[in-house]
């Protein structure tokens, strides 16, 4: 439990920083500062966020659990095609939502929603940057699951700053996005 709460304020701290280095150009030395409100903030709406997002979540998982159980044995393995699908829907509607967390980062007081009003039309550039951090996610956790098999010294070598760039990388794309779509700046 002691790990969770260091890993959760340890991310919850680097976000934030992130998003305000990135967006506002703000500096530090080798410690970024600790905003502790943007960061209580920052969680607040991201649990506010993942309760939106688990009814629809529950509820997909729900129907294909039905179907699968309705379905003779040989068949169930078919309903892997509607898993990937969901995920990918469900995945792409909470990276459009979770546009606004940047702006909870910098103390902007944005409504839940304006992901979702601002990133219309584009459904389907969030749904390639989907793709693009799983397959990014799933290679470097299949890398982690070779290396284990050599030595698990080895596999928690390549974890932890694998685990950082997926972090980073999330947190860049993130912070991108809102300052694309929400900010309206340039990407280039």
């Amino acid at each position: 439990m002691i790990a969770v709460v260091i890993f959760g304020v340890a991310f919850l701290w680097t976000a934030v920083a992130w998003h305000r280095f990135v967006l506002l150009g703000e500096l530090s030395g080798w410690r970024p500062p600790f905003h502790g409100r943007r960061m209580a903030a920052y969680f607040g709406k991201g649990l506010l966020l993942g309760l939106i997002l688990i009814i629809p979540a529950l509820m997909l998982m729900a129907f294909i659990a039905m179907l699968a159980a309705s379905l003779p044995a040989g068949l169930v393995p078919y309903t892997l095609f509607l898993v990937i699908p969901a995920y990918l829907a469900l995945s792409t509607i909470t990276l459009r939502l979770a546009t606004i967390l940047p702006g909870v980062a910098l103390g902007h007081q944005t409504p839940l929603l304006e992901g979702l009003t601002t990133t219309g039309g584009n459904g389907l550039v969030f749904l390639a940057l989907v793709v693009i951090l799983a397959l990014a996610g799933l290679v470097t956790d299949l890398i982690a699951q070779a290396l284990a098999g050599i030595s698990l010294g080895l596999a928690f070598v390549w974890y932890i700053p694998a685990q950082w760039f997926m972090t980073m990388l999330g947190l860049s794309v993130l912070t991108t996005l809102y300052g694309h779509y929400i900010e309206q700046r340039p990407l280039i």
